[in-house]
């Protein structure tokens, strides 16, 4: 077989049931506001629509983060390919926010360090929402 045709694999990202079933949750409700929007946006145009079509690529790209780590915790790749936003061209370079800033750092294309960086950003939001979910004990 082509080596070009295999999908790589590693070991998978241990993530716990209950962010799993809050990703497939995130990812069903994003289908959905996404599906919406589409619709909303395929109708003539009665209103201004650069913030329909903005929230539209921000669903697009939250969705994208979701499956890069839904893939992970089976040891699969979503995305393999360097993203086009924030590339620098005809290099494998690209730019990656820094976390907690409004800074950008250059990086070079590796798809298990993006993938660990896209993991590692979600996990704060489901940790969050877990907690917060979760029922309160008295003591």
């Amino acid at each position: 077989m082509n080596q070009e045709n295999t999908i790589p694999t590693t070991e998978p990202m241990p993530l716990s049931d209950a962010v799993l079933r809050q990703l497939r949750a995130d990812l069903a409700e994003l289908e959905r506001e996404s599906r919406a929007l589409k619709a909303r946006l395929r109708r003539r145009w009665t209103e201004p629509m650069a913030a329909a079509q903005q929230r539209l690529v921000e669903l697009a790209l939250a969705t994208t983060y979701r499956l890069i780590a839904l893939a992970a915790s089976r040891g699969r790749f979503h995305v393999l390919r360097m993203p086009r936003s924030g590339s620098v061209p005809g290099t494998d370079q690209y730019y990656v926010r820094t976390p907690g800033t409004s800074l950008y750092s250059l990086v070079r294309w590796d798809p298990v360090a993006h993938r660990e960086r896209v993991v590692r950003a979600l996990l704060p939001i489901y940790d969050t929402a877990l907690t917060l979910a979760a029922p309160q004990v008295s003591p």
